[in-house]
């Protein structure tokens, strides 16, 4: 379950508006026991850039280590297109060089990490916990996204449950009526195991018309990406995706 609050309007905006420039908000994500696939949907606010993340994902009950042991406490995993970078979660201020470090790799190293909106990462976490994410909402109608050839890890963009048909690309390859080839995947974790979908290129029309996505029965699927959730997306080729932002 997830709760997004918005806490600040800058002047101009209003409340009917919910995903205006400058709105700045919260993003509350319950974690299960185990891995959950979570994904970013807020830049830095004033200028639409990536956290660092020091910046993000704050807890108050998520377990993490303490200085000079590692131990099976809360893990980030963070996918850089071959491996897992992996980070440890410092639940309490340890002071000196690591005063308001949140995250650090296995030696103890602190190294800058930026997570952007549209990324998606795994945290792996011994018990039920909260994390919050903050930030401003993106402000562009549309979100593009890069991907390259292979397994992506991206994300829900923006802090709403998304529907998987406003995800488009100009320029990914993808199936044909009566013809799944291994073009475009969209795989959805549901806690057990994914959720295939395969990408339209283009309008099929009919009862297809808008459609960007369907199984491999070619069904339409209602599916939608949670707030602050994560997801693949399997290429033959680099790209982008572009994410749409429905007015409400």
């Amino acid at each position: 379950m997830a709760l997004f609050a918005i806490i600040i309007f800058a002047p101009g905006a209003s409340a009917a508006q919910a995903f205006s420039q400058n709105i700045v908000g919260y993003t509350k994500v319950q974690l299960d026991s185990g891995f959950n696939l979570l994904g970013q949907q807020f830049v830095n606010v004033g200028d639409d850039t990536a956290f660092d993340i020091q910046n993000i994902l704050i807890s108050d009950n998520m377990p993490g280590i303490t200085l000079g042991s590692i131990s099976t406490k809360t893990e980030l995993w963070i996918w850089n297109g071959i491996a897992y970078d992996v980070l440890y979660y410092i639940a309490e201020d340890l002071g000196g060089s690591y005063a308001g470090i949140k995250w650090v790799d296995i030696l103890y190293g602190i190294s800058p990490e930026l997570v952007d909106a549209g990324m998606g990462f795994w945290i792996d976490t011994p018990s039920s916990s909260e994390i919050t994410f903050v930030g401003q909402v993106y402000s562009e109608t549309d979100t593009a996204v890069d991907v390259k050839s292979g397994f992506n890890l991206v994300a829900n963009p923006y802090p709403m449950v998304y529907d998987i048909q406003n995800i488009s690309s100009p320029d990914l390859p993808g199936i044909t009526l009566g013809s799944i080839e291994p073009k475009t995947q969209l795989w959805s974790w549901n806690g057990m195991s994914y959720d295939i979908y395969y990408f339209i290129a283009e309008d099929l029309g009919g009862s297809y018309t808008g459609v960007k996505w369907v199984d491999i029965l070619f069904a339409i699927p209602d599916k939608k990406i949670g707030i602050g959730k994560g997801f693949w997306i399997d290429t033959p080729s680099s790209g982008s995706l572009s994410f749409f932002r429905p007015e409400n």
